[in-house]
């Protein structure tokens, strides 16, 4: 907000915005919108502009604040995930690519597509099956390639129940027996996440295919790895963690 010069001393507010680069032509029809908007805002006090950061209280911006509203806070509501999964076991770049699919943020076809809408991307089936389309939905959770990893998976932790249609639903879902499962539970649905994701690269980049028990054993793998040594799983021989879970 700037205040102009009028005539007969009279102040008249105007707003001057101030692009870090030129507009595309296709962007200033949303310019002109976003104008018409302004004017129809009256400010009561011409003061001077500053910076504020809402979700902090004393609104000055903070690393604290930050991880909050990324990881709690959306559109006022809370994430419940985001405590789980910042806490897991998992490496740190598996708990950043956890965070990228619970929030539709992965370079799938789809999303690729959409920041892109004037350009066609091929090919646009899931690399997995050839099926469908690719979202971050089919490829974690109704791919049927998917689906049999998550077989595997059900099985191992000898459930059977119909997949649920949300990732984070997924995250959260208590099995019973204690915080060992769950931990055990918590961090097998990020390697699967995560397992399935490297999958769909080497298929699409380095035309490689794995199979189903090829993933799982990767999976049971990782697993072992990341909670060998927690608390909650003291005096487990790394062995046992590789060969059977039904024992947890």
């Amino acid at each position: 907000m700037v205040v102009l010069g009028g005539v007969s001393g009279i102040q008249i507010q105007g707003w001057d915005l101030r692009f870090r680069r030129n507009l595309f032509d296709r962007e200033v029809t949303n310019l002109s919108q976003l104008l018409l908007l302004l004017e129809r805002v009256a400010l009561p006090v011409v003061l001077e502009d500053r910076r504020a950061w809402l979700p902090d209280g004393n609104e000055v911006f903070s690393c604290k604040s930050a991880f909050w509203r990324l990881s709690y806070a959306q559109l006022g509501s809370v994430r419940e995930w985001g405590k789980s999964l910042w806490k897991s076991v998992s490496p740190s770049r598996v708990k950043l690519f956890g965070w990228l699919v619970f929030n539709d943020k992965l370079n799938v076809h789809d999303n690729v597509q959409r920041r892109r809408p004037y350009h066609c991307l091929s090919p646009a089936w899931c690399v997995c099956c050839k099926e469908a389309g690719e979202s971050t939905s089919h490829l974690f959770l109704e791919c049927h390639f998917s689906r049999e990893v998550w077989g595997k998976v059900l099985a191992e932790f000898g459930i059977l129940w119909c997949m649920p249609s949300n990732y984070s639903q997924l995250f959260l879902t208590k099995l019973g027996g204690g915080k060992r499962v769950s931990r055990l539970w918590q961090t097998t649905v990020l390697a699967t996440f995560w397992a399935l994701w490297l999958e769909r690269n080497n298929r699409l980049f380095e035309d490689i295919s794995n199979s189903v028990e090829t993933i799982w054993d990767k999976i049971k793998f990782w697993v072992a790895t990341w909670v060998y040594r927690n608390k909650f799983f003291e005096g487990v021989p790394f062995s046992d963690l590789i060969r059977d879970w039904g024992n947890f």
